[in-house]
């Protein structure tokens, strides 16, 4: 049974040894930047069992986009901005989150089916040094295909995202005009059976807004 999401705080960032999981299930699909929505969860609280890729709910469009820089090696940069008539999909994790360990090498395989379009998934490690550190631990667990793009705690609530982005990990579904149509905070199944038609599915819906 995998671990409950981490929560977002300086306590659980700053020292690995205090990593309180949070006791309510994994998955909040958000109703626009506006974060009004409802909830994809199983009826037991304890179950931890992944979010398959087609129980992923878009929610209509909300009020407000979101922008945002992750920093990456040899001065590659990740902006957002310049994914504006794209569907993206971000992963934020991090190097020292225990729940998110057992998803990255199935969201790595995944990435690597996606060929041309792997740009579309960027894996954000949060609190976890800079990128030539992030990319360090990623080849010495094997995740090679996840581009180790870093942001700091402080980078998320510049950026307006503190409760998007509250545990770890969490993935966003954001559309071609830079608005949130989904969160999961948890793992995603990424190896479940019909993972990839699902996600092009989303995909397709995503770019046409």
């Amino acid at each position: 049974m995998m671990s409950s999401p981490h929560p977002l705080s300086t306590d659980s960032l700053s020292n690995d040894t205090k990593r309180s999981p949070v006791s309510r299930r994994h998955a909040l699909a958000l109703l626009g930047a506006g974060i009004v929505g409802g909830t994809i969860s199983p009826a037991d609280a304890q179950d931890q069992r992944p979010i398959p890729l087609d129980a992923i709910h878009l929610a209509p469009r909300g009020t407000s986009s979101v922008s945002f820089r992750a920093l990456g090696r040899n001065g590659d940069v990740f902006d957002l901005t310049s994914r504006r008539g794209k569907a993206s999909v971000v992963h934020f994790w991090g190097t020292w989150c225990v729940a998110c360990l057992p998803e990255l090498p199935k969201l790595a395989a995944f990435v690597r089916t996606l060929g041309d379009d792997s740009r579309i998934v960027t894996p954000v490690a949060v609190a976890s040094g800079p990128s030539e550190r992030v990319a360090t631990w990623l080849g010495s667990h094997g995740d090679t295909a996840l581009m180790p793009y870093a942001m700091t705690e402080q980078d998320i609530r510049t950026a307006g995202m503190a409760e998007l982005v509250s545990a770890f990990p969490s993935t966003l579904f954001i559309d071609g005009s830079g608005y949130v149509r989904a969160t999961v905070s948890g793992e995603i199944a990424w190896d479940a059976p019909g993972s990839r038609h699902a996600f092009d599915t989303l995909i397709k819906r995503l770019a046409q807004t």
